[in-house]
């Protein structure tokens, strides 16, 4: 990482499937996750008509997305979400996982007051043909899933269950982020607590790491973390993507970490507003890191415990 910021507003949680090996991190599950994961998997999830949903607007993406093989899609909701799936094998999975990861992520981020006085929808398609369909529809192309606002749309075929359920996890951590921030955070720092938190609610929900939870860190030595809080667009390339990935999640569990999540959130809500990354910092984690050098150097000693992919 070398040292050395600007302004651009997220829009849209794009994470593609197939990144690949690098580092691993691992989380044990505590009694009281082991708790809340018991809880929700009895929960009773059932069909319910479209039209006795506690929540029928949808997006202009959810309408196309349901337009698709209309007589294919059934409903069900639980407590925070509503999903939409052709499958019944997928609807617990799906369901079931968000309500684990939205208790889990304002369990760790200790936040209390959820923004949205509706259901976020999940959309799951299981063909590859339709999901291609779809993303022609809407003009996203080449991911295997994609969080916008308070809807979720993914690919999810049976047959590539592992390699989909790290982009499953990431974009359903996106989907529960949003409902307690309003605005949108700098992109390093909306992918990276998305796959900080989304690493840690898979691993505490399966019990095992997901199949994509290690990148490609031949690029991480290149990045310029400063620069890097400037970005506008994705890195170019796979191996830069990736490391754009992993220091992001660096950062932020870095953050969290030595910070406390009550002083994360504050800064996750400075900036919302302002994206400048040294004016955040030197707004809540002066007293934490003493200067930027400080906060260099803790991320420095996390990067050489990374395993580098030759």
């Amino acid at each position: 990482m070398k040292n050395g910021y600007s302004r651009f507003m997220w829009q849209v949680g794009v994470l593609s499937m197939g990144l690949v090996a690098g580092v691993s991190w691992s989380w044990a599950a505590t009694p009281e996750e082991n708790a809340e994961r018991q809880r929700i998997n009895q929960l009773k999830i059932s069909d319910t008509p479209f039209e006795k949903l506690s929540h029928q607007t949808l997006s202009e993406w959810g309408q196309k997305a349901l337009k698709i093989q209309e007589k294919q899609w059934k409903h069900a909701e639980s407590e925070h979400f509503i999903i939409h799936y052709p499958l019944i094998d997928v609807r617990d999975r799906f369901i079931k996982e968000a309500e684990f990861y939205y208790w889990k992520i304002k369990n760790d981020l200790k936040v209390s007051q959820d923004l949205v006085d509706h259901k976020s929808h999940i959309y799951v398609f299981v063909d590859e043909a339709q999901w291609r369909q779809f993303q022609a529809n809407t003009d996203v192309l080449q991911i295997g899933g994609v969080c916008l606002g308070n809807e979720y749309f993914c690919l999810y075929p049976k047959r590539r269950e592992k390699e989909s359920s790290g982009t499953a996890a990431h974009e359903m951590t996106h989907l529960v982020f949003n409902r307690f921030f309003v605005g949108n955070p700098p992109r390093w720092l909306n992918e990276g607590i998305a796959e900080y938190q989304a690493r840690k609610a898979y691993f505490a929900y399966h019990g095992q790491r997901y199949e994509s939870i290690n990148k490609d860190t031949s690029a991480l030595a290149n990045i310029d973390f400063f620069k890097m809080t400037e970005l506008t667009e994705y890195p170019q390339g796979s191996a830069a993507r990736s490391a754009f990935y992993v220091e992001s999640q660096l950062a932020v569990e870095t953050l969290i970490e030595k910070g406390g999540p009550e002083r994360f959130v504050a800064f996750v809500n400075t900036m919302i507003q302002n994206p400048d990354f040294k004016a955040g910092f030197d707004a809540h984690y002066l007293e934490t890191f003493k200067d930027a050098g400080g906060f260099l150097k803790e991320m420095e000693r996390k990067e050489k415990q990374i395993k580098y992919r030759h």
